[in-house]
């Protein structure tokens, strides 16, 4: 693959973003749609480096006069869309469309099939906490937020029984007032 090639089509997503002072729905899901179709034109390392070198000179271009650091086996959408969306301004949605963007490739959705993927997923936002549910991932919590109420009397002993999900939000599977041998 070409480097001039990367770095033209990776700098004319990021221009698309910032000529645009407020992204609408319509023209987000446009620019989303072909950064997951630019993401998954990378498969093999030597591509993955093609994407770097691009992502380098496009950020060059922009007058960085410095590169964020990228893992090596960091996923080829989320170094597009760290690209595409590197202002200050859009930086802080970048994560959510990363996420975002992998978990359809994890799905395997095919760039022609983005939309109705993303529709059938619930958007992006569901997407993306579909990406960060870890069953080995550790949390601690000092103060819980549970998804229902639960009714108790002060002063007495309770069970719960609790299942966390990704958004740090506790499921209640069950709440039980325990009495107390006098």
């Amino acid at each position: 693959m070409p480097r001039s090639d990367v770095s033209e089509r990776i700098f004319a997503l990021a221009e698309r973003v910032k000529g645009s002072p407020r992204l609408n729905r319509s023209t987000l899901m446009d620019i989303l749609r072909d950064c997951y179709a630019e993401g998954c034109r990378y498969k093999t390392d030597e591509d993955r480096a093609a994407l770097i070198e691009a992502i380098t000179t496009v950020r060059q271009r922009e007058g960085a006069n410095r590169v964020y650091i990228m893992k090596k086996d960091a996923a080829p959408h989320a170094l597009v869309i760290r690209a595409v969306f590197s202002s200050i301004q859009e930086r802080s949605n970048a994560s959510r469309y990363a996420n975002a963007l992998c978990q359809l490739a994890k799905m395997g959705v095919d760039p022609c099939d983005f939309s109705r993927a993303i529709a059938r997923a619930g958007g992006i936002t569901s997407l993306y906490w579909e990406a960060r549910e870890r069953t080995t991932k550790k949390m601690i919590r000092s103060k819980l937020t549970l998804s229902t109420s639960v009714e108790f009397t002060s002063g007495t002993a309770v069970s719960l029984v609790l299942m966390p999900n990704a958004n740090g939000v506790f499921d209640v599977l069950s709440a039980q007032q325990i009495k107390m041998a006098s």
